[in-house]
């Protein structure tokens, strides 16, 4: 069911909370409904079997997640129960800290019958998490979701050349509140900060994101003709060690009145309650290139980074997409202001005390002289 509502704009003065110490990471400023479209998942857990362990070669034995990290420095199991956003999730636990206290996981498209590949009618990605309870985010949570494409160029793919894109520093990104959303700006690149606790969707507009220049940009257009793999990033600092994050749907939203295109299928459920799911096109899938990915989205590697096969994997889960009214459904949990300190206005608020001070020191100097 699609609902139209009229944006109210809400702004705040954010200047000034930064300056009194407020969210260096993201920033709020305005409020909005229900956006109009429709949501299409793309990558669900209900086609995984429960106990599944996603990127363990022993328990996903077709790799449709890619990182050598997976069963030393984390888990992630696929669980049955209501603990998700529908159906079956994902629960993801740091088992221990790697380099860099991050992993990357990677939903490889190619490992599929049919990659949910096509993206050029959609406008924003979308992936749904639940943060309760893992560690003790005094600091929220830096979370990423990047996708990694096949430049194109005259409408024909260029052999051996592959983006990564995520959210750009100053980027746009939304998260549920009550019945509506709420838009935040990160101050970090490849990072969508989510505040303690928080339990909902997270949208990332594809006109937020750029190129991750250091593992290579080529013609910096993001080619949406074929997106052959999601990109998670999890942190697993020390705090974190034992503790638990959900991960559900992941899917792409599109504006009402865009261009309608049969979108291709993926490991996806029909989602239980409204609305209907309605069944799309399943083209054959294209040939897949390598899927690498990176031990952390804020530095560059110091090791070969993981990367998936090359191959799509036999008896893959052949599935039609579930495209769904973009609505959040139960209102979620979280969603709490980023209260960290704003590094910039305190090193601002330094610099001006330095030079008062040292202003004050030449002044006394000049008395004292003055008085001999």
């Amino acid at each position: 069911m699609k609902r139209t509502r009229r944006i109210a704009a809400l702004l705040l003065p954010v200047f000034l909370l930064g300056m009194m110490g407020g969210s260096a990471h993201g920033s709020q400023e305005t409020t909005w409904p229900d956006p109009e479209g429709t949501l299409t998942v793309i990558w669900g857990m209900d086609a995984f079997a429960t106990g599944m362990r996603m990127g363990e070669p022993d328990s996903d034995t077709k790799k449709y997640v890619a990182d050598n990290l997976a069963g030393s420095a984390y888990e992630w199991t696929i669980r049955e129960g209501t603990g998700g956003q529908s159906g079956k999730y994902g629960e993801i636990k740091v088992l221990s800290v790697p380099a860099f206290s991050y992993v990357n996981p990677i939903l490889d498209f190619t490992k599929l019958d049919s990659p949910p590949s096509d993206w050029k009618a959609y406008s924003e990605l979308w992936v749904w998490v639940d943060l309760a309870g893992f560690g003790p985010q005094e600091d929220g949570t830096d979370f990423s979701i990047q996708a990694y494409e096949r430049d194109y160029k005259d409408g024909s793919p260029v052999e051996g050349k592959f983006e990564r894109w995520a959210i750009m520093t100053d980027g746009i990104y939304y998260l549920q509140e009550g019945t509506g959303w709420k838009e935040l700006v990160t101050k970090k690149h490849m990072i969508t900060p989510l505040p303690k606790d928080y339990k909902g969707w997270v949208r990332v507009p594809f006109s937020s994101m750029d190129v991750v220049a250091l593992l290579g940009a080529y013609n910096c257009v993001f080619d949406k003709e074929e997106v052959i793999s999601v990109v998670l990033g999890i942190p697993c600092d020390e705090s974190r060690v034992g503790s638990s994050m959900k991960i559900d749907s992941i899917a792409l939203f599109a504006e009402a009145g865009s261009p309608t295109e049969e979108p291709t299928s993926g490991p996806t459920p029909t989602p239980s309650g409204d609305p209907t799911a309605t069944t799309a096109a399943t083209p054959t899938p294209t040939s897949p290139p390598d899927a690498t990915g990176t031990p952390t989205p804020t530095q560059a590697p110091e090791a070969s980074p993981t990367s998936a096969a090359t191959t799509p994997g036999e008896g893959s889960p052949t599935a039609s997409p579930t495209e769904q009214a973009a609505t959040p459904g139960a209102t979620p949990t979280g969603g709490q202001q980023d209260t960290r300190p704003n590094n910039t206005a305190i090193i601002l608020l330094a610099v001006v005390a330095a030079v008062l001070l040292a202003g004050g020191t030449a002044a006394l100097l000049l008395v004292r002289k003055k008085g001999k």
